[in-house]
C-alpha cells in the first residue's frame, strides 16, 4: 500500500494512502480523512489540493504533493 512521509519537529510521520475511482488519494490522519485531488489548472503543490472540507497546514501538503505526483505518474 502507497504511503506518504510527513516531517514534524525532527520526527518522521507515515501516512497510507489510497485511491478511489475517481483518481483521488485518501489518507487518514489523526481520525481525519484527507482527499486530494489533482487540479491541473493549478502549478502550486504539482497541481494537488484538499478536495474535502479539512483543512492541512501548506507545510504539510507541499511535503505531500510531491510525493503524490510521484504515485500518480507511477500508476
Amino acid at each position: 500500500m502507497p504511503v506518504v512521509r510527513i516531517r514534524y519537529k525532527g520526527k518522521i510521520y507515515v501516512r497510507t494512502v489510497t485511491r478511489n475511482f475517481r483518481g483521488w488519494y485518501i489518507m487518514v490522519s489523526k481520525g481525519k480523512e484527507y482527499w486530494f485531488e489533482k487540479d491541473y489548472d493549478v502549478e502550486e503543490n504539482y497541481g494537488w489540493k484538499i478536495r474535502n472540507s479539512e483543512q492541512l497546514d501548506p507545510e504539510f501538503l507541499r511535503q505531500i504533493a510531491p510525493q503524490l505526483e510521484e504515485l500518480y505518474r507511477s500508476s
